[in-house]
């Protein structure tokens, strides 16, 4: 999957940091499927996306979106691309904009209505006014954006062709578009060699793809800190560059047990945890992350701001997350087994 430009960033840092309190680790990286936020009551098959767009392109107000030269037509495009790319939809019809508000505003349900004849969806999606926010941005020069984060909080109107009805659903977003700004900065020494990775980096992708994970199950690439302190952890750090996982775990387990250093049984057991998590054993994974946690607050009672204690903590919240969201993943997926 695509490595983040901005992304690279942040391990280098964390490596620096860590490295200076004599631990050495690896970051690394591990994929898996996260729920789409919305919960539908049934199965959904067909399902239509109407561009209810405003009168006035509303990406404009945006200073990030403007540098980027995104539009609302790149993300809407996008948003319906992503959605094909899930799989989740056997059928994706693209409304015809005769249907949507001519000020982009609230759509009666008679029109949905029509549109549920016509087109005959399970589910419609309306997406409204965007509503871009840049967060504190400084423009030094016209070429350079110090800040490139924006929030986005769409308005989508959601209706339900079996029960008749329509809702009203407004996320939320915090969107980092540095690879758009960055692309956009470098794009005329590639404007012959344009590629489907460039595409990935432009601005509506990146929005499109974000706006997608509310209606579908999704990949998602996250880091892990991965400790390999040598000479202690160098037999492990090999098994896992290996994938020989068992092998990994046993070695790591052997630390945590003989080993009389709390630091290095914290270092043990959040490695075992992670190896577990690769095995999508995610209520062992998190069993030995609680382990982590629990010596991580003895050892760290008067250094709260500890990186590894930070890290290990960071780390069991987002096992927690994954374990709760299992039930909602499993829900979704269980379209597959008709």
């Amino acid at each position: 999957m695509k490595k983040s430009l901005f992304h690279i960033i942040v391990p280098m840092l964390l490596i620096t940091s860590l490295s200076g309190c004599a631990t050495s680790q690896q970051i690394t990286s591990i994929d898996y499927l996260e729920p789409g936020k919305i919960i539908f009551p049934e199965r959904i098959e067909h399902v239509a996306v109407l561009n209810n767009s405003p009168i006035e392109d509303e990406t404009l107000s945006s200073n990030v979106l403007k540098y980027a030269n995104t539009k609302r037509a790149d993300i809407f495009s996008s948003f319906v691309d992503e959605l094909a790319q899930t799989g989740y939809y056997d059928q994706i019809t693209i409304a015809d904009s005769k249907w949507k508000d001519p000020l982009g505003g609230k759509i009666d349900v008679s029109r949905f209505k029509e549109m549920e004849e016509a087109i005959k969806p399970d589910f419609i999606i309306s997406l409204g006014v965007l509503n871009p926010k840049d967060l504190d941005i400084q423009v030094e020069t016209d070429e350079f954006i110090a800040n490139s984060l924006i929030v986005v909080q769409p308005i989508f109107q959601l209706y339900n062709s079996k029960t008749k009805k329509s809702v009203f659903y407004q996320p939320k977003d915090t969107i980092d578009l540095f690879d758009a700004l960055l692309l956009r900065a470098l794009g005329s020494q590639y404007a012959e060699q344009e590629t489907s990775n460039q595409k990935e980096l432009e601005g509506g992708s990146i929005i499109g793809k974000q706006l997608t994970t509310h209606f579908a199950p999704h990949w998602k690439t996250v880091e892990r800190v991965v400790f390999t302190d040598y000479p202690l952890f160098s037999k492990s750090a090999k098994n896992i560059e290996e994938n020989n996982l068992d092998e990994a775990i046993a070695q790591n387990e052997l630390i945590y047990t003989n080993n009389k250093k709390p630091i290095n049984q914290i270092k043990a057991a959040n490695n075992i945890a992670y190896l577990y998590e690769l095995k999508d054993q995610l209520n062992t994974a998190y069993a030995w992350s609680n382990i982590a946690l629990d010596l991580a607050k003895d050892l760290y009672a008067k250094q709260p701001q500890s990186l590894i204690f930070s890290y290990v903590q960071s780390y069991n919240t987002t096992l927690k997350k994954r374990i709760e969201a299992m039930n909602i993943l499993n829900q979704q997926l269980s379209k597959f087994e008709y």
